[in-house]
C-alpha cells in the first residue's frame, strides 16, 4: 500500500517547462524611413464589424494569426486593429493591433493576458502583426509601421512596445528591420500538473544585459 502511494506520487511530481520571449520598445522620437513605398502608396484606417467578417471569410481566414486577430475583437472587445490598404484596393494587405491604456482591464481574461504589461497615457503596445500573402510586397511592413508610428507620434505616444517569441525568426527580423530595441526577457513558466494546470501561466521579466548580445538571437540587434 505505502509503495503504490509513493509510486503515484513520484509520478505527479511536477513537469516545469519554460518558453521565452523578448520584450522590445521603439521610442516615437525616431520614426522609420519608408523603404521604397511612398506614402500615397499605402493608406492606413481602423477596421470596423464589416472589415472582420471580410477578414474571417478571406482565404487566409484560417491562418494562426487572423485566427487570433479575430478572437482579440469578437472575445476580448479590443477594437483598435489597424489596417494598411493598398492604392486603389478595397481589402487589406496588412493588419495590426494596438493596445493602449484603455484596454488594461481585458488582458485578466485572455489565455496569456498576464504576458502584458499594463500601457499609460504615453505608451502603446502592437501585437498580431499579418500581411495577407495575396498583397505583399517588398517592405510593405515597414512602410505600414512608418505610417503607424507616425499617427501615434501624433497622437501624443511617446513609446511602442511588442513582445517576440524567441523561436520565432521571421518577427525577429521584422523587429530589426522596424527598429525596435531589445529591453527585457520573458519568460513563462508553466507547472505541468494535473491540479495546477487550471492557474495562470506565470510570466517572469528580466532585464536585458549587455553580455546577452553576445548571442543568438540578441545577436541580431548588437550594434
Amino acid at each position: 500500500m505505502i509503495t503504490r502511494i509513493f509510486s503515484n506520487i513520484h509520478k505527479e511530481i511536477p513537469r516545469v517547462k519554460k518558453d521565452h520571449w523578448i520584450s522590445f520598445v521603439y521610442d516615437l522620437h525616431s520614426v522609420p524611413c519608408l523603404r521604397g513605398m511612398t506614402a500615397a502608396s499605402l493608406n492606413l484606417r481602423l477596421a470596423t464589424e464589416e472589415d472582420l467578417d471580410v477578414i474571417a471569410h478571406h482565404s487566409e481566414g484560417k491562418e494562426p494569426v487572423v485566427v487570433s486577430s479575430l478572437r482579440f475583437w469578437r472575445e476580448y472587445g479590443f477594437r483598435k486593429l489597424y489596417l494598411g490598404i493598398l492604392e486603389n484596393d478595397q481589402e487589406p494587405a496588412i493588419m495590426q493591433y494596438v493596445f493602449d491604456e484603455s484596454d488594461n482591464d481585458r488582458y485578466p481574461s485572455m489565455t496569456y493576458g498576464n504576458i502584458y504589461r499594463r500601457q499609460n497615457s504615453d505608451s502603446v503596445m502592437v501585437e498580431n502583426i499579418y500581411a495577407f500573402r495575396s498583397k505583399r510586397q517588398k517592405h510593405l511592413a515597414a512602410a505600414f509601421e512608418a505610417r503607424l508610428f507616425e499617427q501615434l507620434k501624433q497622437m501624443g505616444k511617446r513609446e511602442v512596445r511588442t513582445h517576440v517569441n524567441i523561436k520565432n525568426t521571421a518577427s525577429l527580423f521584422w523587429a530589426r528591420a522596424v527598429g525596435f530595441r531589445p529591453d527585457s526577457w520573458i519568460t513563462m513558466v508553466t507547472i505541468d500538473l494535473p491540479f495546477l494546470r487550471s492557474l495562470k501561466r506565470k510570466f517572469l521579466y528580466s532585464p536585458v544585459q549587455q553580455a546577452d548580445y553576445d548571442t543568438y538571437p540578441l545577436s541580431m540587434f548588437k550594434g
